[in-house]
């Protein structure tokens, strides 16, 4: 269990970070639709990335200073990323969940009620402004952005001179007995 706790870990902190990145946007009123600028939303796209990056690689120093003793090879990082991510997607619908029905009921309905008033096609909006399709696009953008990472955080964090560890083998039986 303490090799897998580490992972638990780190995937419920990125999903308890994310649901309080949505809390500071919905307090600082980035999701009221005189707040809908593009600069607003890429700044919140940079730092929510710049955040859960971060989370990723303590998670990766974590794991590699206390299981692995700092000697880790790239294969063992990157399992451990793909387990995190998966672990972080399967958090994600929660999230979601907690995001659109609790904090920010009304979320839906100014997206759409600001889309409409862009001249954007109103079809379009009943198929993908959901909560199912937000879901969804939740759990792939987590699966995107996981396997990004644990791409490059598997390459910056492995071991330079790795040595495997020597595993010796005892044997229970004695080798000098005598026979009858």
């Amino acid at each position: 269990m303490k090799k897998l706790g580490i992972e638990i870990k780190w995937a419920a902190l990125i999903t308890c970070l994310t649901v309080l990145w949505f809390v500071g946007e919905k307090l600082l009123g980035f999701h009221d639709n005189a707040n809908r600028s593009v600069s607003v939303v890429v700044f919140g796209i940079i730092g929510f990335y710049a955040l859960v990056f971060a989370c990723y690689y303590f998670a990766y120093r974590e794991k590699k200073k206390v299981i692995y003793q700092n000697n880790w090879s790239i294969k063992e990082a990157f399992k451990f990323g793909l387990l995190l991510t998966s672990m972080v997607a399967m958090l994600n619908p929660i999230a979601q969940y907690i995001m659109y029905e609790s904090i920010a009921p009304d979320y839906f309905e100014q997206l759409k009620s600001h889309l409409t008033e862009n001249h954007i096609n109103a079809e379009m909006l009943i198929e993908n402004i959901n909560l199912t399709g937000y879901i969804r696009n939740g759990i792939i953008d987590t699966f995107s952005y996981g396997i990004i990472f644990t791409i490059g955080l598997s390459y910056l964090m492995k071991t330079k001179d790795y040595t495997p560890p020597v595993v010796v083998e005892t044997n229970k039986k004695s080798k000098n007995k005598k026979r009858k």
